[in-house]
């Protein structure tokens, strides 16, 4: 995922759903290319999972971050 991609899920998750443009200096348009996008990438349909499906992805990088780092 793009690095402009999650700081749109990023909003998202901060509720900010109709001001992400204007916080990113993009259009509405460009928001909804990159959601149509994010859900894609995600396997998800709505915004809601996109936010809930990446909070699991964090989840699961950090766990298995902090099981690495148990075993040395």
């Amino acid at each position: 995922m793009s690095e402009r991609e999650s700081r749109i899920v990023s909003l998202l998750s901060q509720t900010l759903p109709n001001k992400i443009g204007r916080t990113l200096g993009i259009s509405p348009e460009t928001v909804k290319w990159h959601l149509k996008n994010i859900c894609g990438k995600l396997g998800v349909s709505s915004r809601d999972e996109a936010v809930a499906r990446m909070r699991d992805l964090e989840l699961g990088s950090q766990s298995t971050t902090g099981a690495s780092d148990t075993s040395r």
